[in-house]
């Protein structure tokens, strides 16, 4: 059974597709391939998705050990460049990276606090 929290996330990319003026095809098809298996893999808990933003919905997640997280999921590529940046400064100047699967594109950083902006959606 797939948790609510993913449940909503899946749905939000796709309403992201039916109004964007751009090609989101294979972007939305990844993230709703994606997704299920890289929290069940990951043993992550989602507790909602964020708004905003031009790609897929990050995730605010919890990890096995507790940690607060957030997850972002594209399709292979795009993201590797500030994966690297953010590996290379080690939580100096951005967020830590938990996990890095580059060959699904799923991003783990850490959850620096409390967002000043809307809360996740659950």
């Amino acid at each position: 059974m797939i948790p609510d929290a993913i449940e909503s996330a899946l749905a939000e990319p796709r309403r992201r597709q039916a109004i964007s003026a751009r090609d989101v095809l294979a972007s939305v098809a990844h993230f709703v391939g994606t997704l299920p298996a890289v929290c069940r893999d990951g043993r992550l808990t989602p507790r909602g998705w964020f708004s905003g933003g031009a790609g897929m919905p990050p995730l605010a997640v919890t990890t096995a050990d507790g940690t607060e997280a957030v997850l972002n999921l594209d399709e292979p590529g795009p993201l590797d460049v500030s994966a690297e940046a953010m590996v290379a400064a080690e939580g100096r100047g951005y967020a830590r990276v938990l996990a890095w699967d580059p060959s699904r594109g799923a991003l783990l950083i850490e959850r620096l606090g409390e967002t000043c902006g809307p809360q996740p959606h659950p």
